[in-house]
């Protein structure tokens, strides 16, 4: 199997739908960044722009190798990462979390430096809507693609 590569655009291939995915970020603790498309498909667009020019609506990270030994994942094409997605996004960082699953602080994380100093419990809508650093397994990622899951139901667990 070669290598994923940066640019390269992932089929999700689900019974009714197809999702994309484009892997714009390596960061070796926390292996590759896909960011994945807010429309999903009937069939493969013959031109990736149409896929490029959707909204994204999840980021994170996930093993991507490890992606691309399912059959339902496929590298369809390779692009250049579109400016938007060039510069490594904010992630929300999770605290302490309850037994119930709920999250008591956060900060806040771009790749290589968090802030604040200390967790915070209070963040604004705007923050809600970051993504969580954490890494996804297939089948967490296949769930909230296919449930229509945001980045914003993530405030517990």
């Amino acid at each position: 199997m070669a290598r994923a590569k940066i640019g390269d655009i992932i089929e999700i291939k689900y019974p009714n739908n197809l999702y994309y995915a484009q892997y714009t970020h390596k960061l070796p603790k926390y292996l590759d960044l896909i960011q994945v498309a807010d429309k999903s498909f009937k069939q493969r667009p013959d031109n990736l722009e149409l896929i490029l020019d959707c909204d994204i609506r999840i980021i994170t990270f996930t093993g991507l190798s490890v992606l691309l030994l399912d059959d339902e994942f496929e590298v369809i094409g390779n692009a250049p990462v579109p400016e938007s997605r060039k510069k490594f996004p904010v992630f929300r960082v999770a605290g302490h979390i309850t037994k119930e699953g709920i999250v008591t602080g956060w900060k806040f994380w771009d790749g290589g430096e968090s802030w604040p100093e200390k967790f915070v419990k209070k963040i604004s809508k705007e923050q809600q809507k970051l993504p969580v650093r954490e890494l996804w397994s297939i089948d967490v990622l296949l769930k909230r693609i296919e449930s229509g899951w945001t980045h914003d139901k993530t405030l517990g667990y």
